[in-house]
């Protein structure tokens, strides 16, 4: 919510306190690193969360992933790279339908 309301700082503190609390616990959340990495525009921190949803069978964070992938790629000019990223993207999405939507898939 923070996020779609532009209020990306918050946003970031909340995914970070999210992100320590389940890292102290002796787990992981891909769904908090995926939007960490988003809001940054880290592409090597999105390359590794979406090995490990791949790895994790996280299809919702894999969509995320690729879909800011897409943007970031989109941004820098990068229009080979944006294409395969949104061809991935494609190919995912039946599988997360039922968990990403559209405004998901716009903030990713």
């Amino acid at each position: 919510m923070l996020r779609a309301l532009g209020r990306l700082d918050e946003c970031r503190a909340e995914l970070r306190t999210a992100r320590g609390y389940y890292e102290t616990a002796g787990g992981g959340d891909l769904l908090s690193a995926q939007q960490i990495a988003s809001l940054d525009a880290d592409l090597p921190a999105l390359t590794a969360v979406l090995a490990a949803a791949r790895a994790a069978g996280d299809h919702e964070v894999e969509l995320l992933a690729l879909e800011a992938m897409t943007r970031i790629h989109t941004a820098a000019g990068d229009d080979a790279a944006a294409g395969a990223r949104a061809a991935e993207a494609a190919k995912i999405r039946p599988l997360a339908a039922h968990l990403v939507t559209e405004a998901d898939r716009d903030l990713a």
